[in-house]
């Protein structure tokens, strides 16, 4: 796999995984340490992390995917050759 594939691989799923991690670690941090959060909750912050995670992969989809798609493709529509 090239460099640039995991690069952007990678970038996908920093994205995906913090879009989908800060909602529930914002609600959970509202709680002490001998309370705990209600099932009401707990579905609000995975409404939140769905929707948070959801954002970030359409942002990094719309973006950073798009440059990766153009930059591998030439002006008559085929792949470049590999770099040696």
């Amino acid at each position: 796999m090239k460099p640039e594939t995991v690069i952007v691989i990678t970038k996908g799923a920093c994205f995906t995984i913090i879009g989908f991690t800060a909602p529930i670690a914002a609600g959970i941090t509202q709680y002490g340490a001998d309370e705990w959060p209600t099932k009401m909750t707990w579905t609000a912050m995975g409404i939140a992390a769905v929707a948070g995670g959801a954002t970030q992969l359409l942002s990094f989809l719309s973006g950073s995917y798009t440059e990766y798609a153009k930059g591998r493709k030439m002006d008559n529509g085929t792949t470049p050759p590999p770099t040696p």
